[in-house]
């Protein structure tokens, strides 16, 4: 079974089983996050206003005020990423078995919070700088055009050819963008599953991934778009939000979870040479011929009768 399929039954399980735990942690962590998004937001306000005063830097009350408002900063955009980051925990543990809201609040190491923090943000950065890469084609078409309008103008007819051919520029280099992105999704659920991961082991991971899985994740991602329309309306925010959220999780703990089994499969159990391995007897038939033997004469003994093994 595909794993996109896969990963739609069970969040439609998890749904069924955990659907007020998911909704709790989904506004718990809404909550967190935009708190500290207003809290960034106010510090560099009041850095703004400080900067411009006329007195600036030249007391120590002002550098010591700019000190703080600097580390309120830091600490907001960096509670912000955890707050996010607990949530993805909870929903990749929940994939796993039905979570409690509590375990929402588990705590990491120092090790683990730097790190996933630092992942936080460096995969939003990196997904950013790879959809803007895929986009600059279009958008450099879009400069050209509007130079050329500024200019002299263009007849009505190819001036409407080159719009359509903009819009599908831009169209195509969001779509490709946005899967070859998916690869940080991936990337993300691989320092889940394995906390001992370090960070470039984990981006190589989840590129490799992404060679078979980036357009299956970004069509899935993309089905959730007229849903997420539909929470203008609010009420289906509370129902779509959870979802989605779980879905991507579902998702991530189902690769890795393949990938890591497929890895400790390949790993050899007695020889530790590829030479040996290969020259090593093949025990595997003889003891499933030894079972079906097992198998029978067990038959045998019950019903008496006893045919030629």
């Amino acid at each position: 079974m595909p794993v996109i399929l896969r990963a739609r039954l069970l969040t439609q399980r998890r749904l069924y089983e955990n659907r007020g735990a998911m909704t709790a942690v989904w506004l718990l962590r809404t909550l967190f996050c935009a708190v500290n998004a207003v809290g960034a937001v106010v510090s560099v306000r009041m850095l703004m206003q400080l900067a411009r005063a006329p007195e600036a830097f030249s007391s120590p009350v002002f550098i010591a005020l700019c000190a703080l408002f600097s580390l309120g900063t830091v600490f907001s955009v960096a509670l912000y990423a955890l707050a996010g980051v607990c949530a993805e925990r909870w929903f990749f543990q929940n994939a796993r078995f039905p979570q409690r809201v509590r375990t929402y609040f588990a705590r990491f190491s120092l090790r683990e919070t730097c790190v996933y923090i630092y992942s936080f943000w460096l995969r939003r950065v990196l997904a950013g700088l790879r959809l803007l890469a895929y986009l600059s084609p279009g958008l450099a078409g879009a400069a050209v055009l509007w130079l050329t309008l500024r200019a002299e103008g263009l007849p009505a007819p190819l001036f409407f050819c080159a719009l359509a051919a903009l819009a599908l520029a831009l169209l195509l280099g969001a779509y490709f963008g946005f899967a070859d992105a998916q690869r940080y999704l991936l990337f993300a659920g691989r320092l889940l599953f394995d906390s001992a991961c370090g960070v470039p082991e984990a981006l190589r991971a989840g590129r490799a991934q992404a060679r078979t899985l980036s357009f299956s994740c970004a069509r899935e991602r993309l089905r959730f778009l007229p849903w997420l329309l539909s929470c203008v309306l609010v009420l289906p925010l509370f129902y779509v939000a959870p979802y989605r959220r779980q879905s991507l999780g579902s998702l991530q703990y189902l690769v890795c979870e393949g990938a890591g089994t497929a890895r400790r499969a390949d790993k050899p159990v007695v020889f530790f040479c590829a030479a040996k391995r290969a020259a090593a007897p093949d025990f595997s038939v003889a003891l499933s011929e030894k079972k079906a033997y097992d198998n029978r004469k067990m038959r045998a003994d019950k019903t008496g009768f006893r045919p030629s093994f």
